[in-house]
């Protein structure tokens, strides 16, 4: 009984959002707007709305962008299934991934 009560909250909890993926790439700039909306500019010039900073999670995820501008490090975005990657739009990212740049010297 208790794994089945364990197995409904996980499903409750965690529920699978379908995610579309983008190229990781390195983070040119993080804007934010008078009016609280973030954006982070990747070095292609695609610019991905974080959220507003008034919220906790946006305001976690404009931090690790922050954080990634000027580094070595790639970073990655995804939006809900069937939103572009390549073109600027006003869909809130689900999530960002920040990882190492891969070089030759290091063996992976």
């Amino acid at each position: 009984m208790k794994k089945l009560l364990l197995g409904i909250l996980t499903l409750v909890c965690f529920p699978v959002f379908a995610a579309n993926k983008c190229d990781p790439d390195r983070a040119k700039s993080v804007q934010v707007m008078q009016d609280g909306r973030a954006f982070l500019m990747d070095s292609g010039g695609t610019r991905h709305f974080l959220g507003d900073v008034k919220t906790p999670p946006t305001m976690a995820l404009t931090q690790l962008a922050m954080s990634a501008v000027g580094k070595d490090v790639y970073i990655g975005v995804a939006y809900p299934d069937g939103v572009s990657c390549e073109k600027p739009n006003n869909t809130q990212v689900l999530w960002l991934d920040v990882q190492y740049a891969k070089t030759d010297e290091q063996n992976f």
